[in-house]
């Protein structure tokens, strides 16, 4: 079972990073906010989530799995036919600088503080990943529709947030985005730590659309816009890899020991009153250093801009003293 999981991962883990880099690179050409493209995923999401449980209590938790291998393969089928493959035009030599670009970015400070607070807010989003479901099915006697209807609730709470991302963004920036997404993530867990009823949880969920849906654009719209031309899929994946390796691995590792040792209860209560707190400390920090990318990338294509920010001058400089090419992007 071990070794099934892990090769299940090791092959679905790196689509979602794909995915939203496929989308960042043709909404370039075509114009248009990732936000407003994302939130389709969020209703599939939410969709799947509830015919999914009625699946399993109406016909059995092995039909779920026969779905996955359908639609899986239906979504492959309309990958390989429908989604071009868009790369950059850059130069053959500049292609072979990515080790150097990815030094050039690791050496942005806030980058690296971002980083961190990736790792903090993958812990807290997979303890809920990983384990609220299971507290949720256990506080209602084994009755599965709570989680169908938890799904459903959570992701119609990302809907509005996905959509207007780009507004949100340009009106507070993303260090605040990424600081209520945070405090949101800290109502939730001290909530579960203290609830008793599981359906009181379904007003708490609302706060998803913050915790998932706005913070999830404000990392991927960041690190998307503070990387050298050439490696934003790179970086979209290191991104993805700290969030739901690092970060998604210890809520794994830790939560897992904690909840069969202690509780669940303990648990929901060191994310709350631990990671929680920490999460807070690093955003303060990287809200002093962060660049002022407000806007959402991309909302037109870079090829269309025929200026370079200041924010765009300071990145500029760092890249060229680790050899990459002249850095265009639309802030």
């Amino acid at each position: 079972m071990c070794v099934m999981v892990f090769v299940a991962n090791f092959q679905t883990q790196p689509s979602f990073s794909l995915l939203d880099h496929a989308s960042m690179a043709w909404l370039e050409r075509v114009g248009g906010d990732y936000g407003k493209q994302r939130l389709y995923g969020a209703a599939g999401y939410g969709a799947g989530g509830y015919f999914a449980s009625v699946v399993a209590s109406s016909l059995g938790i092995e039909w779920c799995f026969n779905m996955v291998l359908i639609l899986s393969s239906i979504s492959l089928f309309l990958l390989l036919t429908y989604v071009p493959n868009f790369q950059h035009e850059a130069e053959h030599h500049e292609k072979g600088e990515l080790l150097k670009s990815l030094k050039a970015i690791l050496h942005q400070h806030d980058v690296l503080i971002l980083f961190a607070i990736v790792i903090l807010a993958g812990i807290m989003g997979g303890l809920i990943d990983n384990f609220l479901f299971l507290y949720l099915f256990n506080l209602a006697s084994d009755n599965p529709h709570i989680v169908g209807v938890v799904i459903a609730v959570e992701t119609i709470s990302e809907l509005p947030f996905f959509f207007y991302a780009n507004k949100i963004f340009e009106r507070f920036g993303t260090a605040k985005c990424i600081f209520v997404s945070l405090v949101a993530y800290g109502i939730r867990m001290i909530t579960y730590a203290f609830i008793q009823h599981p359906w009181l949880v379904l007003p708490i969920e609302v706060l998803h659309g913050l915790t998932y849906g706005l913070l999830l654009a404000a990392f991927t719209n960041y690190i998307y816009q503070a990387a050298p031309r050439g490696t934003e899929g790179t970086m979209i994946g290191v991104l993805f890899a700290v969030q739901r390796g690092i970060g998604g691995g210890l809520s794994t590792l830790c939560g897992g020991w904690i909840y069969g040792a202690l509780g669940g209860r303990t648990m929901w209560g060191i994310a709350g009153f631990v990671v929680f707190p920490l999460s807070l400390l690093c955003t303060a920090g990287f809200a002093y250093l962060a660049h002022s990318y407000t806007t959402q990338s991309p909302t037109v294509s870079k090829a269309d801009s025929g200026s370079i920010t200041s924010d765009e001058s300071s990145l500029l400089a760092t890249s060229m003293e680790y050899g990459t090419k002249d850095i265009s992007a639309q802030c």
